[in-house]
């Protein structure tokens, strides 16, 4: 019968990496094109039955519905892909690996994600940042990743210690990655942070680099810092000229506000980066920067004196 991806489950498979995890798992995919490649693929799947007679697929088999939709995604017709033997699907995908790296890395990242497969992840990105460099990666792979990886958590594919293997692995990436390529006589003085209760770094960390490779200056405090220290170091260091922040975590619209009018009374420019800027509504103020995606980011740091 039609079996919907809105809810696969995948119980208690053995993923061997560095570390071994057993782990009930379920995955939540709304994608229609997933829908469509399994409901007009049925023979080509082989489900398992639980004892309550759930349907459930095992990680070998996701990884062909990934595949299948990454060339259903090319242009391929469905019933084309249906006849694929396992062999010839393997060869189509490479062949897709030749010719748009972006494409097939996604989904082998998303594979190893699934799998805790540690050493693959690394090396896929490595090998992805030195073909199209980190500002492209970000956006067009390690954003939807990281939107992935959110999904996984909140549906409890992966525990929060398996999120924090990955997503480190992304913040050391971009750590180690960090250059300046502007010399400036009279570089500006960013200070980044945090604030309480906000612990996802990522996006703070790339700004850091955006800023750091046109030639200006990052004073980078972190996670969770009080709004008060932000003010008084506003106060002991003027020459600051730019406060910028990110916002990942979920947060109400009283305490952003809260949030924004004390930053505000520093009198110092504010820009305000991260996922939940798109969920929500700011104030028109003033010296407050929006920025909805790190295209906009980039644009005006680039366009700064």
């Amino acid at each position: 019968e039609p079996c919907s991806l809105g809810k696969i489950i995948i119980p208690y498979i053995k993923f061997y990496s560095r570390l071994t995890f057993c782990a009930k798992m379920t995955i939540f995919c709304d994608t229609s094109d997933l829908n469509s490649v399994l409901n007009r693929c049925p023979k080509t799947h082989n489900p398992k039955r639980s004892s309550r007679n759930s349907r459930y697929y095992d990680i070998n088999e996701f990884k062909k519905m990934l595949n299948k939709t990454l060339l259903y995604h090319q242009g391929l017709k469905i019933s084309n892909i249906a006849a694929l033997s396992e062999r010839q699907l393997n060869q189509k995908i490479n062949e897709i690996a030749k010719q748009d790296i972006l494409k097939a890395s996604f989904m082998k990242f998303i594979s190893s994600i699934i799998e805790i497969n540690i050493d693959e992840f690394e090396k896929l990105l490595a090998e992805a940042i030195n073909s199209y460099g980190l500002e492209k990666i970000y956006e067009e792979i390690l954003i939807p990743i990281l939107e992935k990886i959110g999904l996984f958590w909140q549906s409890e594919t992966i525990c929060p210690g398996e999120e924090h293997i990955f997503v480190n692995i992304i913040r050391e990436a971009i750590i180690k990655n960090e250059k300046q390529d502007i010399k400036r006589k009279k570089p500006l003085l960013f200070l980044l942070f945090l604030c309480e209760n906000e612990l996802h770094e990522v996006s703070l960390l790339l700004a850091r680099y955006i800023i750091q490779k046109c030639g200006h200056k990052v004073i980078y405090l972190g996670q969770a810092t009080p709004i008060q220290d932000i003010i008084l170091l506003t106060r002991k260091l003027p020459n600051i000229n730019y406060l910028l922040t990110s916002f990942v975590a979920p947060i109400d619209s009283k305490t952003l506000n809260e949030i924004i009018e004390a930053l505000l009374s520093t009198q110092k420019p504010i820009m305000i980066i991260g996922r939940q800027v798109k969920n929500i509504s700011f104030p028109k103020r003033r010296n407050l920067n929006i920025f909805t995606d790190i295209g906009e980011f980039k644009k005006f740091i680039y366009e700064l004196a």
